[in-house]
């Protein structure tokens, strides 16, 4: 288990670090970036255990993915006009997305054990690993049997569009 953090720990951890560079004006790519491989690796590993583990966690994993969807919306919106023209609208979505996950995680801590939420804290830094680095609305809440394949190719573009754009961009001094 990555540094005797659970699941639940790790993700209000992770919120914790977004809400922070939102709020200090981080750089505008490294935030949308982080927010998405978060919201990505959020919705692969809590989502599912809500749904899974928790009395009527269907119900919350749809509301958390409603707002994320949002989110993800501003988030491409970020992408092409800079964070700072959308960071209102990102960060009051990021409060929205991190208030009902701390509902839903009240409830996940009181219905799954707390082996689970260590073996599953695992799963979510391989999620966070293999996410996709840009906000891709459609995808979300998106099941089925071609979602897997969506998901690797999706996160193949994107770290390629990035390793790209990295070599594209002049050294900095």
């Amino acid at each position: 288990m990555p540094d005797g953090s659970d699941l639940l720990e790790l993700l209000a951890a992770d919120h914790h670090r977004i809400g922070s560079a939102l709020a200090e004006g981080g750089g505008d790519l490294d935030v949308v970036r982080e927010l998405s491989m978060h919201l990505y690796a959020e919705e692969e590993v809590f989502h599912r255990t809500l749904r899974h583990n928790v009395a009527n966690g269907d119900d919350l994993a749809d509301d958390l993915l409603e707002i994320d969807h949002q989110l993800l919306e501003a988030l491409v919106l970020a992408q092409e006009k800079g964070l700072s023209q959308e960071a209102n609208a990102v960060r009051d979505l990021f409060g929205r997305h991190r208030d009902a996950f701390a509902a839903a995680a009240t409830q996940t801590r009181e219905q799954v054990s707390q082996d689970e939420l260590a073996s599953l804290a695992e799963v979510l830094v391989s999620a966070l690993a293999e996410a996709p680095t840009h906000p891709h609305p459609l995808l979300t809440g998106e099941r089925g049997s071609f979602r897997p394949i969506l998901d690797a190719a999706t996160s193949t573009v994107d770290h390629l569009r990035d390793l790209l754009h990295e070599h594209d961009e002049p050294e900095k001094t």
